[in-house]
Formats: C-alpha cells, sequence, structure tokens
C-alpha cells in the first residue's frame, strides 16, 4: 500500500496542493522523490550522498543540497513558498521531529505539505549502508495539532497539512 501512496496517490495530492509558479523544498528527498510530478523549481535535501546521486540522474530536482535534517536547515527564513517532508519525519527521535517542523516553518513562506505514517509502523527496510531508513518513532494527529496543523486522512494513512499562520 505505501508504494502504491507514494507512486500514485501523493503525486496526485501535490500537483492539487503545491502551486505552479512556488517554489518548492522536498526534505528528505531521497533517490525518487514524489515531486517529480511537479514542474515548479524544486530543491532536494538529503543527507544521504548515493540517494542525491541517483536523484540527479532522473533529472528530479533543479537543484541538491547535502544536509542533515536534525540540523538548523541552511536556507534563509521564508526562502521557499512550500517545504515538503514526505515519510521522513518518522526516520528522527520525537524531539528532533519537532525540531524539522520549526525549521520547516522557518523557511516556508506559505505551505508546509507532511506525510508519515499515523502512528509507529516499524520499518527497517532500505540499503545496508543507510541506517537512517529505520523508523524510530510513530506520530499522531495530536502531534500535529499541536504544533497548529491542519491534518487529513485518507483510507487509514493521513496527512499532515497545511500550516496555518494567524
Amino acid at each position: 500500500m505505501l508504494k502504491f501512496f507514494k507512486k500514485y496517490t501523493l503525486p496526485s495530492l501535490l500537483s492539487k496542493e503545491v502551486e505552479d509558479d512556488w517554489t518548492v523544498l522536498d526534505l528528505g528527498c531521497g533517490r525518487n522523490s514524489s515531486l517529480r510530478c511537479l514542474d515548479n523549481y524544486k530543491v532536494g535535501f538529503d543527507m544521504y550522498l548515493p540517494y542525491i546521486e541517483k536523484s540527479k540522474t532522473k533529472k528530479i530536482h533543479d537543484e541538491y543540497v547535502i544536509g542533515d535534517l536534525r540540523d538548523v536547515l541552511p536556507f534563509d527564513d521564508n526562502s521557499f513558498d512550500c517545504v515538503v517532508a514526505t515519510e521522513v519525519i518518522e526516520h528522527l527521535e520525537k524531539e528532533e521531529g519537532i525540531r524539522m517542523l520549526k525549521e520547516m516553518e522557518r523557511v516556508a513562506r506559505k505551505k508546509i505539505i507532511l506525510t508519515t505514517p499515523n502512528g509507529f509502523l516499524p520499518v527497517d527496510t532500505g540499503p545496508e549502508d543507510n541506517p537512517e531508513e529505520e523508523h524510530i518513532s510513530g506520530w499522531k494527529v495530536i502531534d500535529f495539532k499541536g504544533q497548529g496543523f491542519e491534518v487529513f486522512g485518507l483510507n487509514e494513512l493521513k496527512f499532515f497539512g497545511e500550516l496555518r499562520r494567524e
């Protein structure tokens, strides 16, 4: 089901939620980002160099940055119209994930789109040399509503969507 979600459902959602003229930051872009469906100016951000190199061969993003989501993002405040993190936050400790959300808020001008399993989903697959593929935290609706996000769900999968700024 996750493969279907990433290949079909998520690209459809992104194409509806992201305006054509927006700049987009793709956090944890991986090797085959769901943002491939968008014609926007996209910056891919990942810590695993082999994934960046694979993504470059597919020309998914216009620019790539290697970095760690546990650190301060190397971008100015409000530097992207939309910041996307699909199936990423569950790979971080809870405190690290909350810091990542704060960084997403800092660099996003208009919208944040984040997807994650609802609750803890044990996954430890991926290349043996990339331990970051392991799921180490679980996130629930209340975790995101408490941070000011509007939450959307689809067939047992929850979308943690747009940040509402007052």
